[in-house]
């Protein structure tokens, strides 16, 4: 059996004035919160606030660290396996002027509660993500 690889990953939460929730995508079809991989010298905090402007555009104004999820969904990319941890940042934004990158060719503002309905025959959001949301919306509640 392969041994799994353990990633870091920066994941950001930016919700709007209505509550929805930022999801991007590369290709219309699989959907996720921005953020990415940390890189060499970064920690998964900046990973976050980076991966945010590189993707949207968007310039944070208060960055809050919210929780640690480690996804129990393993992949497979390259022919290694992978296991990601993400830390989980609530951000505030300056304004919502979003400028898409190339790892964010679309976007889409989902109000939480219909998150599972989001799954179609031509998009999804991925499974992590939709479990992060979940959690997100469990310490809100507190």
């Amino acid at each position: 059996m392969k041994q799994t690889i353990p990633r870091d990953r920066g994941t950001v939460i930016v919700s709007n004035k209505q509550g929805k929730i930022l999801f991007v995508s590369k290709n219309n079809i699989k959907f996720v919160l921005p953020g990415g991989s940390v890189e060499k010298d970064e920690s998964s905090f900046e990973s976050a606030i980076r991966e945010l402007r590189e993707e949207t555009g968007l310039i944070p104004k208060k960055a809050q660290e919210l929780f640690k999820y480690k996804s129990n969904i393993l992949y497979t990319e390259n022919n290694k396996i992978y296991s990601t941890t993400h830390t989980v940042l609530l951000i505030e934004v300056k304004n919502y002027n979003l400028r898409l990158g190339d790892d964010a060719k679309y976007k889409y503002w989902i109000n939480p509660v219909n998150i599972a309905k989001f799954d179609n025959e031509k998009s999804y959001i991925l499974k992590s993500h939709i479990k992060i949301i979940n959690k997100y919306l469990n310490i809100k509640k507190r």
